[in-house]
């Protein structure tokens, strides 16, 4: 191995010293993600758990089939309705939109609820294993 002189050193040490402060951050940020990742898996799993009966029967998630429709409430003299802090009100609706062109055979849909339900098991397992930060 090379034998660095002290200035070489002492370059070294500056950017480390400099560096520091970023790479603090960036360990930050890298935990952060870690926690949401693991937010959005529960999540994304009870979602999948919800949407298996509709997806088991129909071949379609409710997404799919529905769709949301936000509609701007109006005075009776055209003027926007607003609640007490002066927002726009609105009202929300869920259309029935019908299944798409093409309907999938109920194979695929069954094997799609069987795939959901097994990572769900895997991850309540892994789960069980590892420490609530809760």
């Amino acid at each position: 191995m090379k034998e660095l002189t002290s200035r070489e050193i002492a370059a070294i040490k500056r950017i480390a010293q400099n560096a520091d402060a970023d790479y603090q951050q960036v360990c930050k940020i890298n935990q952060k993600i870690a926690k949401l990742q693991e937010e959005r898996d529960r999540i994304q799993e009870n979602l999948n758990l919800t949407e298996a009966p509709v997806v088991s029967r129909y071949g379609y998630p409710s997404t799919t089939l529905v769709k949301k429709e936000i509609i701007p409430l109006y005075n009776e003299d055209g003027t926007p309705k607003t609640d007490k802090e002066g927002r726009p009100m609105k009202q929300t609706k869920y259309v029935w939109v019908g299944f798409p062109a093409e309907q999938p055979e109920a194979t695929v849909a069954e094997n799609t609820v069987a795939e959901n339900v097994q990572v769900a098991e895997e991850n309540v397992e892994q789960e069980e294993t590892v420490e609530s930060i809760w």
